[in-house]
């Protein structure tokens, strides 16, 4: 996970419309850098750390449809999918340069 999955494969996925579930993150993670995710990473550590990226990074936006609930990661969380089907999601919308 890096700035180019920000700026190119989450809008070439359509995850800056439709979002992408935390586990299936982790997952694309998992692939392009095995040992990280196997030594260092957590599903909530990498979370945690695209949540501190996107919301210090102005021109992007962490999960915009819960920002009237508060800006905290815990306030800004997404259930997405059916009812008993429910993951938690990531939608970051806007673009970052660089």
């Amino acid at each position: 996970m890096d700035r180019n999955w920000i700026n190119v494969d989450r809008v070439e996925g359509g995850y800056d419309k439709s979002g992408i579930a935390v586990e299936d993150l982790f997952d694309l993670f998992e692939r392009d850098y095995p040992m990280l995710a196997n030594t260092k990473w957590s599903k909530p550590r990498l979370k945690r750390a695209i949540y501190e990226f996107v919301m210090a990074t102005p021109e992007l936006e962490y999960n915009p449809e819960q920002s009237g609930k508060g800006a905290g990661m815990n306030e800004r969380r997404w259930l997405a999918g059916p009812k008993g089907e429910q993951k938690d999601a990531i939608k970051i919308t806007g673009t970052v340069n660089g």
